[in-house]
């Protein structure tokens, strides 16, 4: 689904961020790396666009820039950010409408638009009309981290973003001491994304320092220990396969809440906890 925005001059917005904890230097780091990324891969758009409006010569220098066109791209009907907002903040950073199409600091504000968390990708286009032209491509969250300091969506390129006050994901939530110790769950996640048993299935996910992850199911009162990464991260499709028998099993003969844990950590079997 796309939001789209074609007027001049309206600002109404509102806030993107909710609770949000300390990135660190990590986090910070791969956030300047992204942006850094993105603007090397769309340089050559903006070029094209400036060279374009150059080439139109004393007609371009005439004409100011009038009217906004944003399109928002919404992923999977996730509302983190929308046109209007998107407008406001480009009117409250530069001094855009009334000016050259020729002198508007593109550049700038591509780099802008990236830095707002639920951005993933941004093209910026102006045209002779003097509509300036923006296309909003958002972050798709796969999950949502809570750890001691504060709560953050994990998405989908492996980055972090806030909370918002606009929309809350429907994802899986993995506790965890820190961001990087999420990165453990992430094939997880991926099978998750492609299967609709374990989508169902799984309600959190926890993960240790060590690295250790334990499922929460949506049905019966287990907890699932797949173990350390030495377990995880070699045989992860077996530890599956071997929890899918077992529940296909207990459906058909017995009863889920006599059982209070299952531990894959063992290669080759399963051990089941009354």
């Amino acid at each position: 689904m796309k939001q789209v925005i074609d007027t001049a001059n309206k600002t109404a917005g509102s806030p993107e961020n909710g609770s949000d904890q300390k990135v660190g230097k990590a986090g910070r780091a791969a956030k300047r790396g992204r942006i850094q990324r993105e603007l090397l891969r769309t340089l050559p758009l903006l070029i094209l666009a400036m060279a374009s409006i150059g080439a139109a010569g004393s007609h371009a220098g005439k004409v100011n820039c009038n009217s906004f066109k944003i399109e928002v791209q919404h992923v999977e009907g996730m509302y983190f950010t929308d046109a209007s907002a998107i407008q406001k903040l480009l009117l409250q950073r530069f001094d855009v409408m009334g000016t050259p199409m020729q002198k508007l600091p593109l550049a700038a504000m591509h780099a802008t638009l990236l830095e707002r968390p639920s951005v993933a990708r941004a093209v910026v286009v102006p045209h002779l009309s003097g509509t300036l032209e923006i296309q909003i491509q958002q972050h798709k969250p796969v999950a949502r981290i809570i750890t001691p300091t504060g709560s953050r969506y994990l998405e989908s390129q492996g980055g972090t973003m806030p909370l918002s006050t606009r929309y809350t994901a429907a994802v899986p939530i993995i506790h965890c001491p820190d961001a990087q110790s999420a990165d453990w769950a992430t094939p997880l996640l991926d099978r998750m994304r492609v299967d609709p048993f374990w989508d169902a299935m799984i309600d959190q996910i926890a993960v240790n320092a060590e690295g250790e992850i334990d499922l929460y199911p949506r049905v019966g009162n287990l907890v699932i220990h797949l173990g350390g990464p030495a377990q995880h991260a070699t045989r992860l499709d077996q530890q599956l396969q071997y929890i899918q028998r077992f529940y296909r099993a207990q459906v058909a003969t017995g009863d889920l809440r006599k059982f209070k844990k299952l531990d894959l950590s063992y290669t080759g079997q399963i051990v089941a906890h009354k």
